[in-house]
């Protein structure tokens, strides 16, 4: 039997390259939205630890420049919060199209793989039903050889010279 040969193997070879871009996107969409959630982590902290330290301890002598210095930094600080929450926010949705596209990327593939399938399915039965045929035929050969051979012949003799019966 010769081997099966796709038709739409180009296809399907293009569909399996599109859909391992889709899952290196997806990976590195992942990689950076938990880069952005570690950096707004790391925000978040700082804020925290500026706010506490922006508190004078009872007792200190308060100074006006540094209030306002803490009070710069600490919106500085918030602003830069939101900026990265917005960019996580992105990231994420980014990261959620990078998904849904690799699934339509392994869907389209998987349709190709099943069409590939069947048609090897239905070369392979071709093939058997191809044999089946000629061993039919092989057989009906030498049923009629055999026949040919032990009939009785016009002068009353089988195929071995014996006198038919």
């Amino acid at each position: 039997m010769p081997h099966y040969l796709f038709p739409l193997q180009r296809l399907l070879d293009l569909r399996e390259t599109n859909e391992d871009v889709a899952r290196r996107q997806l990976v590195a969409s992942e990689r950076e939205v938990a880069m952005g959630r570690a950096r707004l982590s790391d925000l978040r902290e700082e804020v925290a630890q500026t706010s506490q330290e922006a508190v004078p301890a009872p007792g200190q002598p308060v100074e006006p420049a540094q209030l306002l210095s803490n009070d710069l930094h600490l919106a500085r600080l918030r602003m830069m919060t939101q900026a990265q929450q917005a960019d996580v926010e992105r990231l994420v949705s980014q990261e959620q199209a990078d998904r849904e596209q690799l699934v339509e990327s392994a869907r389209g593939r998987q349709v190709i793989e099943r069409l590939k399938e069947r048609g090897a399915l239905q070369h392979q039965a071709e093939w058997a039903r191809r044999e089946s045929q000629q061993l039919d035929e092989a057989g009906t050969m030498v049923f009629i050889r055999h026949r040919r051979n032990c009939a009785p012949r016009s002068d009353g003799t089988d195929a071995d010279g014996d006198r038919a019966a």
